[in-house]
């Protein structure tokens, strides 16, 4: 019995473990995204007083 409750609890720990790895790594994904959407704004707002070669 004690031997299973080990093991409960080491599964547990090795689940927990891997929710909050996985939770870093969506929290790190977003981060990112939201860097990228924000130099993509940017570069949008950048090109946009660009002379316009077709006038």
């Amino acid at each position: 019995m004690e031997n299973e409750l080990e093991d409960i609890i080491c599964m547990n720990l090795n689940n927990k473990q891997t929710i909050d790895l996985a939770t870093a790594f969506i929290d790190a994904v977003q981060t990112v995204s939201t860097s990228i959407n924000a130099v993509d704004n940017r570069l949008g707002d950048l090109i946009e007083k660009l002379p316009n070669e077709d006038k």
